[in-house]
């Protein structure tokens, strides 16, 4: 741009002024016509020194006076003219090809058009041809220099970057479907994360599943206020609020709670309405007495009497559950003798104590009537001393049992009553299948699976049988008779030895057995199946 600007003042200021000074010349003597004028050797110096156009007259002016100092000559022109012509050293390769330019070389004088040629940037090459460039920036270049092509805090030769950086490491199902998104390893990608929008749930009784994806934040997990532990039986947790309400149970009515007082049942709150009667006081009479329905506090009493006592209670009489004493017999009259009072116990008899001299458990006779020698032949019994001649014991009674026609069969001599089927589990047993089997006559009424028909119970089993001992065993037995049973019995189904409850002391895995065929009381082996079952229960 320097070169181009010298040389247009170079070229106007060799060549303008020559062509003024070439204006028409008039004869002296005659008047100057018009535009005959001429510029001054001054002027003309000026014009070169300062580039200052110079005046031009009209006319041409005839001196009136000697010529005086005229200014500036022309060699002092031409000085100036030399002066900068040898200064200009310009060639066609210093100035624009589109540009006109005064060659001062010898070789080349005259107006002369420069060769630079002007250029346009391009990005092509690394390298960019001699020329002219007007002003340009780097990008012109490099379109790639641009702000969305540098990293955004970089301020690359004049340009500030843009370009965020690809980071990250979330995947597409991360990122919200249809929504572009760039990580660490990519740009560009698509979200696959499904939009599941407004969401909303309802608690019920069941987990419900969340589905995947994202949520607009509008929805809602439904609440209620009534989400309150008064609200919840207590114990129970429901969302994490665990419940304080008791719940009200119970079938009570008005009736079964004391009077006034306020309770809760399965159908609400209520006030009950038992009278309250407070302590009640009662003196046992002849006669029953009734007791007022409703609440008694506790203070009140049925009165006792120490007197109430089996030996003031004439013998065959209860009195409030207390059987009177079978020692005690009329105080007021009756011939009993001490031999008729237990061992041990008094009675008043005709105004009289006296004390009883019987045992309270006597021996019972063994049923022998007849005598033998010793070789085994009968014999009369006087004066032997043998059984058959004293009968020594408990007369038996006449009859010795009653068979009751439910069943069972009472022995009227001890008062025991046995079952009447002398083998109702049709089958020799163990000694502890034998106590199962009278167990089992308790729940069910049978043994074995047998039916043993006792209906002794109202018309159903008794449930207080037991396997008997060895005493009860042989309390049956006559010795006179053989098989040793009394004659006469009502039993059916007698077998030849049955189980008795007691253990052998000596050894202790056997237990007594009575054997009815012969009489013997014999003991075997518990785990032996040899020996029959036949129950036995307490008289009532």
């Amino acid at each position: 741009m320097r070169f181009r600007g010298y040389w247009v003042l170079v070229l106007f200021s060799c060549f303008f002024p020559l062509t003024g000074i070439a204006g028409n010349l008039d004869s002296p003597g005659t008047s100057p016509s018009a535009g005959s004028g001429m510029y001054t050797l001054q002027g003309l110096y000026d014009y070169l020194q300062s580039g200052a156009t110079p005046t031009l007259p009209d006319s041409f002016q005839e001196p009136t006076a000697a010529p005086g100092n005229m200014g500036k000559s022309t060699n002092d022109i031409y000085g100036v003219i030399k002066d900068q012509f040898d200064a200009s050293d310009a060639t066609p390769e210093h100035v624009l090809d589109t540009a006109t330019f005064f060659s001062t070389d010898p070789d080349n004088w005259g107006p002369r058009t420069g060769a630079i040629p002007t250029r346009t940037p391009v990005d092509i090459a690394s390298s960019q041809p001699a020329g002219y460039y007007g002003a340009f920036d780097l990008s012109t270049v490099d379109t790639d220099l641009a702000a969305k092509n540098i990293r955004n805090g970089i301020n690359l030769f004049g340009v500030a970057g843009t370009v965020i950086p690809s980071t990250g490491n979330a995947p597409a199902t991360d990122v919200l479907f249809g929504r572009t998104f760039s990580n660490a390893g990519a740009s560009g990608l698509v979200g696959t994360m499904a939009n599941n929008r407004e969401v909303n749930f309802m608690p019920v009784t069941e987990a419900q599943p969340i589905p995947a994806g994202y949520h607009n934040g509008s929805g809602t997990v439904a609440g209620d206020a009534d989400l309150i532990a008064d609200n919840i039986r207590r114990d129970v947790t429901i969302f994490e609020v665990t419940g304080n309400l008791i719940q009200a149970l119970g079938a009570a009515t008005d009736g079964d709670v004391l009077e006034g007082v306020t309770y809760s049942n399965t159908e609400g709150l209520s006030t009950g309405t038992m009278p309250n009667n407070g302590a009640e006081e009662f003196t046992p009479t002849t006669e029953n007495q009734t007791i007022p329905a409703g609440y008694h506090d506790g203070a009140g009493l049925v009165l006792g009497d120490p007197n109430l006592v089996p030996e003031n209670i004439r013998s065959g009489m209860d009195i409030f559950g207390v059987a009177g004493d079978s020692n005690v017999v009329d105080t007021s009259s009756g011939n009993a003798t001490p031999s008729d009072i237990t061992l041990g116990k008094t009675a008043w008899v005709g105004g009289l104590e006296i004390s009883g001299t019987s045992y309270p458990a006597p021996v019972e006779q063994t049923g022998q009537t007849q005598c033998w020698n010793a070789i085994g032949n009968s014999t009369t019994c006087a004066g032997t001393g043998q059984d058959g001649e004293l009968h020594a014991g408990v007369v038996w009674s006449a009859p010795r049992f009653t068979d009751n026609g439910d069943g069972t069969v009472t022995d009227n001599l001890t008062g025991l009553i046995w079952l009447k089927n002398a083998n109702c589990a049709l089958s020799m047993r163990d000694w502890s299948t034998a106590l199962t089997d009278v167990a089992s006559l308790n729940a069910t009424g049978m043994m074995n699976g047998n039916d043993c028909e006792d209906s002794s119970n109202g018309g159903d089993h008794q449930s207080d049988w037991r396997l008997p001992h060895i005493k009860e065993l042989q309390s049956l037995i006559d010795f006179g008779q053989i098989p040793a049973l009394p004659w006469g019995h009502p039993f059916s189904n007698e077998q030849a030895s049955y189980w008795s409850s007691t253990t052998y002391p000596i050894e202790k895995f056997k237990a007594y057995q009575e054997n009815i065929s012969s009489g013997f009381t014999e003991v075997e082996n518990k785990t032996h199946p040899l020996h029959n079952v036949w129950p036995v229960r307490s008289a009532q």
